[in-house]
């Protein structure tokens, strides 16, 4: 499926969760109960448990996301969004790990959110550890799901999976709505700054 630059529409491989949230008036990331597509990872075997840097879920409210991205302030920031309830998120997953270690090798900031239900912190942590074992296990935790949404993009409309791509001073400089595909990859890469930050 094609990724989609971030256009104010629909993108092809997405799945669009944010207005869900607000008309439910969820705030504890997204509740997963009725919304799985069946590509939740059920009867796959499971793979042995590699290394990670953190081995519990780190809940992150806007205020917090905030300040992790204005910590990566003088380096290339890369956010991933996805749930391990979308269909799209978990085909690109073993990709999205590939680019994040990629990018860490260049100097570049990755964080990488899950939209799930903090309740299901530990179905978010097996799928990390069995498809991506770089990424950061954090999940997002809000009450505005608008808030959420501006501190992103004022374009975007709360599709997942989506990968957005800072400069150096904070600024939105790319985006992918939609599964990432090797030509979105290279591309991002190409535009990390490899030379160490002033």
């Amino acid at each position: 499926m094609r990724a989609a630059a971030l256009s104010g529409r629909g993108a092809r491989g997405a799945v669009t969760v944010i207005a869900a949230v607000a008309a439910l008036g969820l705030g504890d990331g997204f509740a997963a109960s009725g919304v799985a597509n069946g590509a939740g990872g059920k009867g796959t075997p499971r793979a042995p448990k590699a290394a990670r840097p953190v081995d519990e879920i780190t809940p992150l409210d806007v205020t917090r996301l905030g300040e992790e991205m204005r910590k990566a302030k003088g380096r290339d920031l890369f956010i991933h969004l996805w749930a391990s309830w979308c269909g799209p998120c978990l085909e690109e997953l073993p990709d999205v790990d590939r680019f994040a270690r990629e990018a860490r090798a260049r100097g570049a900031t990755f964080l990488s959110v899950s939209l799930d239900d903090l309740k299901r912190g530990p179905h978010v942590l097996e799928v990390l550890h069995r498809q991506a074992p770089n990424l950061t296990p954090f999940v997002a935790r809000f009450d505005d799901p608008d808030k959420f949404i501006a501190l992103f993009s004022a374009e975007w409309e709360g599709a997942i999976p989506a990968l957005f791509a800072y400069d150096r001073d904070g600024h939105l400089r790319s985006s992918v709505i939609g599964e990432i595909e090797n030509a979105d990859i290279r591309r991002l890469l190409a535009d990390i700054s490899i030379a160490p930050a002033p």
